[in-house]
């Protein structure tokens, strides 16, 4: 078992992740990212696909890319990258006409958070459907670990430190995590704990200013596996204090 067991981990280490979405405007492009060792950041022959010429009309949205051992090559369909801890995927549309909205299946995100230009994390959505607008270029922002998202300044939060209550309760797909930091720098733990206190989920470990927040959970474990329907528990910690809130989880 253990000798098996090592072999799905080493396994899922060298595959990956791919993470596939549309580009939808007058025409539906498919794009893709995603990291896997032995990737590098320029085009790879065994990892990526070469995105055909510009048609004359219609929107064409694609990866620009420049590589010096395949200069001929201008743009990307699929773009796959060395695992590391943060990476930026730019997209391109040209000929465009038609608002555009991307598109993707909300099951398919793979653990960690990809964000609309490094502000909009796509979890937030669970249509899976984003409308951006007019804009032709735009990146897509990938952090290993969840990253939260500074929804108020802290001027008005100067002594407050709370953990709001989660919405929706109880939750199927994505619970928004809501919580406010006073004035200052402060060490921030967010962790997901099981009824028998057992860490499920590490979301978040770092450093934050004061604000306000808001940082998501799908219901995954660490190794991005669906968790069973049931009681959970966030626990919000800035340095000695610690807050908790019940959440139930409905498959």
């Amino acid at each position: 078992m253990s000798r098996f067991l090592l072999w799905v981990i080493a396994i899922s280490f060298m595959v990956g992740w791919r993470f596939s979405f549309y580009i939808d405007t007058d025409r539906q492009t498919e794009l893709t990212i995603g990291m896997e060792k032995g990737a590098t950041d320029g085009f790879d022959r065994e990892l990526d696909q070469v995105a055909p010429p510009l048609p004359p009309e219609g929107s064409h949205s694609f990866f620009p890319i420049k590589d010096q051992r395949y200069s001929f090559i201008e743009a990307l369909w699929r773009d796959i990258r060395a695992p590391q801890e943060r990476a930026v995927w730019k997209i391109t549309t040209v000929n465009l006409e038609k608002e555009i909205n991307i598109i993707w299946d909300p099951d398919s995100l793979p653990q960690g958070d990809i964000r609309y230009n490094d502000s909009i994390s796509l979890q937030q959505y669970q249509s899976g459907k984003l409308n951006i607008g007019m804009a032709k270029t735009f990146t897509l922002v990938y952090y290993r670990k969840p990253l939260p998202s500074r929804i108020s300044e802290p001027a008005s939060f100067e002594s407050t430190f709370t953990l709001e209550n989660p919405s929706p309760n109880p939750f199927n797909a994505v619970v928004n995590i809501n919580f406010t930091l006073p004035l200052g720098k402060h060490d921030v733990r967010i962790s997901i704990i099981d009824i028998t206190g057992h860490i499920v989920r590490e979301l978040y470990s770092g450093r934050l200013d004061g604000g306000r927040f808001r940082i998501f959970w799908d219901g995954r474990d660490e190794q991005n596996k669906n968790l069973p329907s049931g009681v959970y528990f966030i626990s919000l910690t800035k340095g000695d204090e610690k807050i908790v809130k019940r959440i139930v989880l409905m498959r």
